[in-house]
């Protein structure tokens, strides 16, 4: 508490001072004592100062005397006292209306007190309060740097910043995620009641962020907001956590056991300069930690790692389990114009942004989901090792991970549309592999579904690798000739059929066998009746000249629409328009 006008009157070396008017001002702080005996030493005067007269060039000047109150009022002074007996008997009723009009403390000081007593005790008591004041700063700015020094952690520093602020704390990120916090123990309106205080989430409300100013991080000073909860407003002071022009993060003071004093400032902003200091330890400690990982990956992807031992001794460092089974999944990020893959490089600075970002959500979204990933980013590609179940087959990873991953392609979507650039992203998954050092192959399958899909024009959000065997396969070392050859044999006549009568039959087949020879399924998915399929199935047959019983001659005509679908890919398609 700082010295009041009530503090004044209360000293016992001053006996005699007493008040005549303006009791309502006896809390206005005294910060400065100032003697004036000329009528125009107003410009000299300054907020806090308390004035000390003798009266004599007001006494027969009423004018100059209310001016004197009112003068002394707006400058925001602390008080006026008067030398009663010596110019004046009583101070006159003109200034004592005006001054308990204006809540301006007026005393009388009496005959055997000096001036120079009063002079001298105040700046004795401004001295003292100072000199505490400025022995509690350097023992909190002592005691953050031991923090420091020691090595505390964010949630040590908030605790004990509590007890310095006299408020609960709450410390948060540069995108206002919750870093920590520290509850106070006479708190009236608890946290958790009131916000959501799990790490690495906004704490409060969009429509209070909206509410702090763009440019905070140009403030030195707290700022003040309220935020309004169930059991009434809480004032919450904000301030940047800053070095330089670099901003780290924002303290919070959540204003709800008292309202925050000088001195409780500075230990405010002490602390923001060491959980500033801690942030850029942090972030250097997980920059390098996030390097080292990066390039183990990359290693294990490109295939520079040949020892299984070393690969997976360096693995557990690095979050993968060694005796664990994963597949990898791939998204890419590209423009409608240019690919951005695995290993370009591209300036493209606004999408560059985006997989960075990409990388946190994908984190944060298995862990929601209880599943342990590892997830990195390079260039405009993320890549992903999720660890998979020891009973779930690596033949069937869609069966197992199709929801888990469609969520995660359709989040990572959303992003990508609220960015200012849209970039499409594309995903692929690879197969499953039962020691991490094979994960190489694992990536290359994952490239190779979202390349496969973009040739073939698949609809499909996410491709697996698994269901794209086949294309794979034929596309890969077989001549044109050959899959012409093959082409013609299995479905040809039927593309023919097509083009000259005017009919869709090859879809009718395509989706007959998509539904395993299941009639009445194909006849729902293509919203005709079972019997009209049940001809279009038999005028196939007999165009095709094959017996649907065999299961040999379904395998060559499905393996003839996918060849169909690579030589159009290719750009050869064959003389029937497909």
């Amino acid at each position: 508490m700082g010295f009041t006008v009530q503090a004044l009157l209360s000293n016992p070396e001053l006996p005699g001072l007493e008040v005549v008017a303006g009791h309502k001002g006896l809390n206005n702080l005294i910060r400065n004592v100032t003697v004036i005996d000329c009528p125009d030493a107003f410009d000299w005067l300054e907020a806090g100062d308390f004035v000390l007269t003798s009266g004599y060039i007001f006494q027969n000047d009423p004018a100059l005397q209310k001016k004197l109150i009112r003068e002394l009022s707006e400058l925001a002074c602390a008080g006026l006292a008067v030398k009663i007996k010596k110019y004046w008997d009583q101070v006159p009723k003109l200034m004592i209306d005006e001054a308990n009009r204006r809540a301006l403390p007026i005393l009388s000081i009496p005959f055997q007190c000096t001036l120079n007593q009063i002079s001298h005790y105040i700046f004795k008591e401004l001295y003292n309060r100072e000199d505490t004041l400025l022995q509690k700063y350097f023992k909190i700015h002592k005691q953050f740097m031991a923090y420091s020094l020691l090595e505390h952690s964010l949630d040590t520093i908030a605790a004990n910043t509590v007890g310095v602020v006299n408020n609960p704390l709450l410390i948060f990120d540069r995108h206002w995620n919750l870093l920590s916090y520290g509850e106070h123990e006479k708190n009236p309106v608890p946290l958790s009641r009131v916000l959501n205080l799990s790490k690495g989430k906004p704490a409060f409300s969009q429509d209070f962020f909206l509410s702090i100013p763009k440019d905070i991080e140009e403030y030195k000073k707290p700022i003040k907001r309220t935020y309004e909860t169930p059991d009434g407003p809480v004032p919450c002071r904000i301030l940047p956590v800053r070095v330089s022009s670099v901003v780290y993060g924002y303290l919070m003071v959540w204003e709800s056991v008292r309202k925050l004093r000088s001195i409780e400032q500075l230990g405010l902003e002490q602390a923001a300069i060491i959980v500033a200091l801690e942030r850029i330890k942090t972030m250097r400690v997980e920059e390098s930690r996030r390097m080292r990982r990066q390039d183990f990956f990359t290693d294990l992807l490109e295939g520079r790692i040949e020892s299984p031992s070393y690969a997976h001794s360096l693995a557990e460092i690095n979050g993968l389990s060694p005796n664990k089974h994963y597949t990898c999944a791939v998204m890419q990020l590209h423009t409608s114009d240019q690919q951005l893959s695995y290993g370009t490089k591209s300036d493209l600075s606004g999408i560059a942004r985006l997989p960075h970002r990409l990388v946190r959500l994908c984190e944060e979204y298995f862990q929601t989901h209880s599943k342990s990933a590892c997830v990195f980013s390079r260039n405009h590609t993320i890549i992903l090792f999720l660890q998979l179940k020891d009973d779930e087959g690596f033949s069937c990873l869609e069966l197992y991970y199709q929801d888990l991953i469609q969520g995660l392609y359709e989040m990572a979507v959303s992003v990508c549309e609220k960015s200012e650039e849209k970039p499409i992203l594309m995903m692929g998954v690879g197969c499953g592999q039962a020691d991490i050092v094979d994960l190489k192959k694992s990536f290359i399958e994952a490239q190779e579904a979202i390349r496969i899909s973009r040739l073939m024009s698949c609809s499909t959000s996410v491709s697996w690798f698994e269901n794209l065997m086949v294309y794979n396969i034929l596309g890969s070392g077989i001549s044109k000739e050959v899959l012409m050859e093959f082409y013609q044999s299995a479905i040809g006549p039927l593309v023919t059929f097509d083009k000259e009568n005017n009919t869709n039959l090859l879809e009718t087949l395509e989706v007959f066998l998509l539904e395993n020879a299941n009639l009445s399924a194909a006849a729902k998915k293509l919203y005709i009746h079972r019997n009209t399929m049940t001809y279009r199935i038999n005028k196939i047959k007999s165009i095709l000249n094959t017996d649907f019983e065999d299961s040999e001659k379904l395998l060559k005509l499905q393996i003839g629409i996918r060849v169909m679908r690579i030589l159009n890919s290719l750009g050869n398609p064959p003389k029937h328009n497909l």
